[in-house]
């Protein structure tokens, strides 16, 4: 069996204490050690191609991310069911003259179709920033779901201060899905593999 030499690095024959190439004295142990070195050189390869293995399949759209896929594909088309039924209580002519006696309700539904407006259109560009893999994807998609949760809790303290009935089940879906997500688009795997160019 040979080993290297742990000064110059050339092969030893077997049980070969000084090494023929520089004479450095050899010890069992530098023997050992070297062969050691070898062993540890050979695990850490197979561990980085076994960690290449698993890398690639964690790349690409799959996983939790399909989840993801889902609500991204269908936040412009609710934002702008939303934007819909806000600009109806607009254009209609008996809502049109209870609102100008109620400023209050009048500027909660303005809020309403601005951010419905903001968010149809930054949803529109997070599905491009999502189906292309961009780097920003991640972080943009973490700003969405922090915003979602403050625009909503904006409305519901005018509603509130309006005196009118609000549904806690919006802002809580919403609080809900930002303490899944950001987390997850923050420390997963799949994400950082995924979202490159």
């Amino acid at each position: 069996m040979s080993s290297q030499c742990s000064t110059c690095g050339a092969t030893l024959e077997d049980n070969a204490l000084p090494c023929s190439e520089c004479g450095a004295p050899q010890s069992h142990s530098g023997v050992v050690q070297g062969n050691a070195e070898q062993a540890a050189s050979l695990r850490s390869g197979l561990f980085s191609a076994a960690d290449a293995s698993a890398d690639a399949a964690l790349t690409g759209i799959g996983g939790w991310l399909i989840l993801s896929a889902i609500g991204l594909a269908l936040a412009p088309f609710m934002n702008l069911f939303a934007l819909f039924t806000d600009g109806r209580l607009l254009i209609n002519p008996g809502a049109r003259e209870y609102l100008t006696n109620h400023t209050g309700l009048y500027l909660l539904i303005l809020f309403e179709i601005a951010s419905n407006l903001v968010f149809i259109l930054y949803s529109t560009g997070l599905n491009i920033l999502f189906y292309t893999r961009r780097k920003a994807f991640p972080i943009a998609m973490i700003v969405f779901l922090a915003a979602s949760v403050l625009v909503i809790s904006i409305d519901h303290i005018g509603i509130a201060q309006l005196d009118l009935p609000s549904k806690p089940a919006e802002l809580l879906r919403a609080l809900i899905a930002a303490i899944i997500w950001i987390p997850y688009f923050l420390r997963s795997r799949r994400v950082a593999l995924t979202f490159v160019r």
